[in-house]
């Protein structure tokens, strides 16, 4: 009797002991907690449990923000963390560096030199900006401003300096812009970042005053993002492509001075450069009997009068004289 008493207590147990391990254990509430913690934040103390749906969507829009943030940066807040973001990438690997230059020079012919020059730019595979010329024949000068790839820049102004004959100046600057471009790719993903989130809410949203003030706020946010791209695009373009300013002056025209070639006495020379002085001479007489001929009416009268008054003034002068004469011859005959 005994026996079997143990037997059936021995059958219970192993039963039971069967079922045990077939039901699974509840974690305890400090787990569950936590795991309620990253699946949803909790509320802050006194907020309402049900709140309006803007705030709602509000909140909820946050979520897919960070979420996206864990996968840009691999899934592991650590990886990203020690990973160099690609601003870092771009700062210490390649710089970016805005090159101009300026060149002006003397050639022999200035037309040739500007032909050759446009060869210069088209092998490199840049583009004219501007053409201006002054002057003609041998006083013309002519500036020329174009681009080049930055990759070709040290060889397109060396191909440009060998067609001068004197380069009278040289100025090459360069403007580092590397930070400033780094600077404006954070600043675009933080605010493509904010356009999303408010894409969002904007979805979520139920009133008409909620979505006037979320229209409003993208409209703000996808102005300033197409500022920075064209400020990207201005620094990438200006970076890639370099600018050249060339002025090209033709050769300073030398006079022939007299005492550099000595010549002997030569009787032609001599004879016509007298007929020269004879003729100049001439030219010279006729010119004044013109101006006289022309300038009759002017001085004609002036000298006329003068004249006139001189000898007006002659006659009182003789007629004086002759009266003292006969007053003298007079007064000698009554003596006598």
């Amino acid at each position: 009797m005994a026996r079997l008493v143990m037997i059936v207590l021995a059958a219970a147990a192993f039963v039971l002991a069967a079922c045990g391990a077939q039901v699974p254990t509840a974690p305890p509430p400090s787990q569950a907690s936590s795991v309620e913690g990253v699946a949803a934040p909790s509320a802050p103390q006194g907020a309402p449990v049900s709140g309006a749906p803007g705030e709602a969507a509000r909140a909820e829009a946050v979520v897919p923000a960070s979420n996206a943030a864990v996968e840009a940066g691999g899934g592991n807040a650590g990886d990203s963390a020690n990973a160099p973001a690609e601003g870092n990438q771009l700062q210490y690997g390649l710089r970016m560096v805005i090159m101009t230059a300026n060149l002006a020079m003397e050639v022999e012919s200035v037309d040739q030199a500007e032909a050759q020059l446009r060869n210069i730019v088209d092998r490199a595979g840049g583009y004219l900006l501007r053409v201006r010329t002054t002057g003609e024949g041998e006083r013309k000068t002519s500036y020329i401003a174009f681009r080049v790839p930055s990759a070709r820049f040290e060889q397109v102004l060396a191909d440009t300096e060998a067609l001068a004959k004197r380069v009278i100046s040289r100025t090459i600057d360069g403007m580092d812009v590397t930070e400033e471009f780094v600077d404006l790719e954070s600043r675009l993903r933080n605010l493509e970042a904010t356009r999303d989130r408010i894409t969002a809410m904007l979805q979520r949203a139920v009133s008409l005053e909620e979505t006037l003030r979320l229209n409003q706020a993208l409209t703000e946010v996808q102005g300033q993002i197409e500022q920075v791209k064209g400020r990207m695009r201005y620094l990438d373009q200006n970076s890639t492509y370099s600018t050249i300013t060339v002025e090209l002056h033709p050769l300073p025209l030398v006079a022939n001075s007299p005492q550099s070639a000595p010549q002997g006495w030569n009787l032609g020379k001599v004879l016509s450069d007298q007929i020269a002085l004879l003729l100049g001479f001439f030219q010279n007489v006729l010119t004044i009997v013109m101006v006289i001929i022309v300038w009759a009416p002017v001085w004609f009268i002036p000298v006329l009068l003068i004249i006139w008054f001189w000898r007006m003034q002659q006659k009182a002068l003789y007629g004086e004289q002759r009266s003292e004469s006969r007053s003298s011859d007079a007064s000698t005959k009554r003596f006598n």
